[in-house]
């Protein structure tokens, strides 16, 4: 019954991050993204010459707090990451 359960919770809690994730618009390689620091860059800018890692992440997430770990390594060891918060306050928090 205990492993019934977790196999509930499990599939509840997955369902509700589906449900709450936004949708990408359709254009977005030519959408302006404004970063922290005040820049405005499009992901087809950033990505002519190598590969970007595109990491959708949320405060509220919580398969986001496992996985920060190792996109901040894989930026860490100089991959090329962007980072994109959803939903999680304001600048100095995120």
């Amino acid at each position: 019954e205990g492993a019934i359960l977790l196999v509930l919770l499990a599939g509840v809690i997955i369902l509700l991050d589906v449900w709450r994730s936004p949708q990408m618009p359709a254009m977005f390689d030519s959408t302006p993204l404004h970063t922290l620091d005040g820049e405005t860059v499009t992901l087809a800018s950033i990505s002519e010459e190598r590969p970007v890692l595109l990491y959708f992440w949320a405060s509220w997430c919580g398969i986001c707090r496992f996985t920060t770990p190792d996109v901040a390594r894989l930026q860490s060891e100089g991959e090329r990451v962007m980072t994109i918060a959803l939903r999680s306050g304001n600048d100095g928090e995120v």
